[in-house]
């Protein structure tokens, strides 16, 4: 099998102009708040031959495969370029997250995730509502898993933040994360493997054997006590700043954040606290490219050995494509569940 690449900007194929230029390609994963990121690396014949330049703001999709079967892996908006030589490079990096429209007016016209405003969310507002309206003002699909989406927030004020940041904390605060991410705005459950698109369905899990590494790496760490986590909240009865805690002994971790009520406090210590039981077994693989490994997605590792087998959450996965070959560095960590 032939890896292969297909590249449209603003929905139009400039594959055939990018193949006999063609460096590198590269697509990072990230799992959480990290926006997604696209790297192309094509040769520049200026001033002889020069490539015309995408305008900041275009927005550009990404296929990858193996010899006629490519499928995309997300869209992407043209964030910055960097000239270099010698050799002669243009180097090309588009982030997942909506940006805004370039100067010319052909770009991405999705407003940006990352403007500042100010407003407020009322008391007993679903998390799954929220969303869906900042989805919608973005021109995103929301992708919403249903134990995310009927959340009821406290009273939230908005205070000259970002529509992303807002959410990011806000899942955060329930173990869960938010990020665009195939032109989807994804709100799910930490280590939930939902695909970013509205039916909101499993990622795949990838089975995996000793003789399909190319390298790796696992820290097989203990399982230890997580200790305990303070939060704090405003009684405004009381006028005073109370305390909870979850889990128990040590360390002690105190949350800095003062939350509006004791069940949001509680909330997000308990999603730190499972935070801190996370991670502390990690996986690094090298593989041949494979378009299936997506962050928050698993693999089923079998016959390497005891305590290393069995399911592993991936956290991020970058795949390069370039004269050496498709390949795809991925990290992971056991999942709590």
């Amino acid at each position: 099998m032939k890896p292969t690449f297909r590249i449209t900007a603003n929905d139009e194929d400039i594959t055939r102009q990018l193949r006999e230029r063609f460096v590198s390609l590269k697509i990072r994963d990230e799992s959480g708040a990290d926006s997604d990121e696209l790297t192309l690396v094509v040769s520049d014949h200026a001033p002889e031959d020069p490539l015309a330049l995408p305008p900041t703001g275009a927005e550009l999709e990404a296929f990858l495969g193996y010899d006629d079967d490519a499928v995309s892996m997300g869209r992407y908006v043209v964030d910055s370029l960097e000239m270099s030589w010698p050799p002669n490079q243009l180097k090309i990096v588009a982030k997942a997250a909506p940006q805004a429209k370039s100067d010319s007016g052909e770009g991405s016209t999705r407003p940006m995730l990352q403007t500042k405003k100010t407003r407020s969310w009322d008391a007993g507002t679903l998390l799954g509502d929220m969303a869906r309206s900042i989805a919608g003002e973005h021109d995103l699909d929301p992708a919403i898993q249903d134990v995310m989406a009927s959340i009821a927030l406290p009273h939230v004020d908005q205070t000259d933040e970002s529509d992303m940041n807002l959410l990011t904390r806000l899942a955060r605060d329930y173990d869960g994360i938010a990020k665009p991410a195939g032109g989807a705005l994804v709100i799910a459950k930490r280590a939930a493997s939902m695909v970013a698109n509205e039916s909101g369905e499993s990622l795949p899990t990838v089975p995996v054997t000793p003789d399909m590494v190319s390298s790796g790496r696992m820290k097989l760490a203990k399982r230890g006590n997580a200790g305990s986590v303070v939060a704090r909240w405003r009684d405004t009865d009381a006028a005073a700043t109370l305390e909870i805690t979850e889990g128990e002994g040590e360390p002690v971790q105190r949350l800095q954040t003062i939350h509006p009520d004791e069940e949001s406090a509680r909330a997000a210590a308990r999603a730190e606290l499972r935070r801190g039981q996370r991670g502390e077994q990690t996986l690094n693989l090298t593989l041949p490219g494979d378009t299936r490994l997506m962050a928050e997605g698993r693999l089923a590792l079998s016959d390497f050995r005891e305590g290393a087998d069995g399911e592993w959450l991936i956290t991020s996965v970058t795949h390069t494509l370039n004269d050496a070959g498709y390949q795809c560095q991925v990290k992971g960590e056991l999942p709590s569940d």
